[in-house]
């Protein structure tokens, strides 16, 4: 079991109704004044990003035919961007918005010295199984109940206690 999206898994069995979402941002220093805007043009500037990632159109068609990027892949890959940035070494990196915010909120580095540059167009992602016919059932079952209000009422009371925890 696992939450992807049904282009980056097209084999898998996926719920009927997204789980969440997530959405793709740029980030450069605070002093930096590029901001995202396509056709993407990124001039001067050094791009920073995960190896093999799939961030979704038209980023990954960039990405794919363009040479001059910095790649990062293994452990901890957001604050490795991240950290890239802050030092100086790249000028714009991609990250989710959600955990950038999680990191400021936590502390792990200041919101003053980055800022978010724009955003690629967000995604929604779903719980995801292998295909068989038992897992078929049971997404069925799941996406029933990801749908009753009580449930979706519940899990919007989590967000929200989990993101005024981290504010």
């Amino acid at each position: 079991m696992l939450t992807a999206t049904p282009t980056e898994a097209p084999t898998l069995l996926f719920t009927e109704f997204p789980i969440d979402s997530y959405q793709m941002c740029f980030y450069t220093l605070s002093s930096n004044q590029w901001t995202f805007k396509q056709p993407i043009n990124f001039g001067r500037n050094l791009l920073a990003v995960v190896q093999d990632y799939g961030y979704g159109e038209p980023l990954d068609d960039y990405i794919k035919n363009n040479s001059m990027i910095t790649t990062i892949s293994g452990d901890n890959v957001s604050t490795r961007l991240i950290s890239l940035l802050l030092n100086k070494r790249v000028d714009v990196v991609v990250a989710d918005k959600l955990v950038v915010e999680y990191k400021i909120a936590n502390n792990l580095f200041s919101a003053d010295t980055i800022r978010q540059a724009g955003c690629l167009t967000e995604n929604y992602f779903y719980l995801a199984l292998s295909p068989t016919t038992e897992n078929k059932n049971l997404l069925k079952k799941i996406s029933a109940d990801l749908i009753k209000p009580e449930n979706i009422n519940f899990y919007n009371s989590l967000k929200i206690s989990v993101s005024t925890n981290h504010q």
